[in-house]
């Protein structure tokens, strides 16, 4: 089939359709939920290092320690 790519503003282009806009829109979109995936990961690296420091098996259980 034909690749497609799904543009922030409700619409699908081929990327053979796809103008320099859209690849811009499509990298601004991706780059967003990237950063958010990493601020992600960094929050679940931190709350395990809490965990892991209070020798407990959740992070309730690690607050409540504190």
């Amino acid at each position: 089939g034909v690749q497609t790519c799904a543009l922030p503003i409700c619409r699908r282009v081929t990327w053979g359709e796809a103008t320099i806009q859209d690849h811009e829109a499509r990298i601004a979109y991706l780059s967003k939920q990237q950063k958010g995936i990493g601020e992600t990961i960094g929050l679940h690296r931190s709350v395990i290092n809490e965990i892991k420091t209070a020798a407990v098996p959740c992070l309730n259980e690690a607050r409540s320690v504190a």
